[in-house]
């Protein structure tokens, strides 16, 4: 025997309610899915509409940096592209202008100054042998406050300049020993300048020497007898400098 509800109606089956219950709340769901359906299209044409007018505002005044011609300038030229944009009308004309090539230029290296005279007998020698360095008198009675002077035959004496400086100059006169000598003078063992033979009747002579590109300076006195302590042959007023 079934069960009957009484509505003002009339009357509804207990097994047909929860069914008609179950249609109304579907039909529910539907509306409200449709409903945000549409006010999400709103929202989405409500935020292109903001894009294109961010985009129109933003490059009224020149061109989109990933247009084809913006690319293919980069690609092509190796350069960034500056671009200007002319409007005529409706028509909009793009040209594009290669930004002038920056020019290299060389750094201006800070040289030193060239170094100042240096005298000889003042600066440091590497050794020496037989050699000194003093105030001396040649045989013609002329003094010399600084002189270097030979004691005997392969007397020598190193210096370094450090590759400072271009000459070596300075006066080369003959000592009161009665002997010829000469001097040789050999820059990283390569001979640069021979002096002339001097003896008893020689004058002083002033000389010159390149020696640029130097490290180690030697002097090497030849001298023809046994010499001893009385300077057969002198180098005096002798510089090391830049000055041409």
């Amino acid at each position: 025997m079934r069960v009957h509800n009484i509505y003002r109606t009339g009357t509804i089956e207990q097994d047909e309610f929860p069914r008609a219950f179950q249609h109304q709340k579907e039909k529910e769901k539907r509306r409200r899915k449709g409903i945000l359906f549409l006010v999400g299209v709103v929202y989405l044409l409500i935020a292109l509409a903001l894009l294109i007018r961010f985009y129109i505002d933003t490059f009224k005044d020149g061109i989109h940096p990933f247009t084809d011609a913006a690319v293919a300038g980069n690609v092509e030229t190796g350069k960034e592209p500056v671009m200007t944009e002319e409007q005529e009308g409706n028509k909009t004309e793009v040209t594009i202008a290669e930004k002038p090539e920056e020019i290299e230029t060389e750094a201006v290296k800070e040289t030193e100054p060239p170094a100042k005279d240096l005298k000889l007998s003042e600066a440091n020698h590497v050794t020496r042998n037989m050699v000194n360095i003093c105030e001396v008198k040649d045989r013609r009675g002329n003094w010399y406050k600084d002189a270097i002077a030979a004691d005997t035959d392969g007397a020598y004496i190193v210096f370094n300049p450090e590759y400072k400086y271009k000459y070596l100059r300075g006066t080369i006169a003959s000592g009161l020993e009665q002997y010829s000598a000469e001097i040789n003078i050999y820059g990283d063992d390569v001979l640069l300048y021979t002096s002339e033979r001097f003896d008893i009747y020689s004058a002083p002579q002033e000389f010159e020497c390149n020696i640029e590109g130097v490290d180690l300076l030697r002097l090497e006195f030849t001298v023809d007898g046994n010499s001893l302590s009385y300077d057969p042959l002198i180098v005096a007023d002798a510089v090391f400098t830049n000055n041409e």
